[in-house]
């Protein structure tokens, strides 16, 4: 059988993070990104999803792919971790409602 790998990715409050491992869990390889938020009032946090929750993802799953040559078909299960539960409503097109 071959190798197969995990894919992590943690979008947190001022940076993400991401992880590639290998079936014994060893680090193949890590990243990590920062972002901007908003504090429009007292309490409150704001992330723009599209720039920081997708592109973040996209990012860092293309960066961890390519300086590592793993084949994306030997990711064998993705997770995603964020800073706490969160939507972001979108139609068909991925666009904002």
């Amino acid at each position: 059988m071959a190798e197969q790998y995990l894919l992590g990715i943690d979008i947190g409050t001022s940076g993400s993070s991401g992880v590639i491992v290998d079936d014994d869990l060893a680090v193949v390889a890590s990243a990590s990104t920062e972002h901007d938020f908003r504090v429009p009032n007292p309490g409150w946090l704001e992330h723009d999803a599209e720039a920081v929750w997708w592109d973040d993802f996209v990012a860092l799953s293309r960066e961890l792919l390519d300086g590592t040559g793993v084949d994306p078909a030997a990711i064998a299960g993705v997770g995603v971790s964020a800073i706490f539960a969160a939507m972001q409503p979108v139609d068909p097109t991925r666009s904002r409602t």
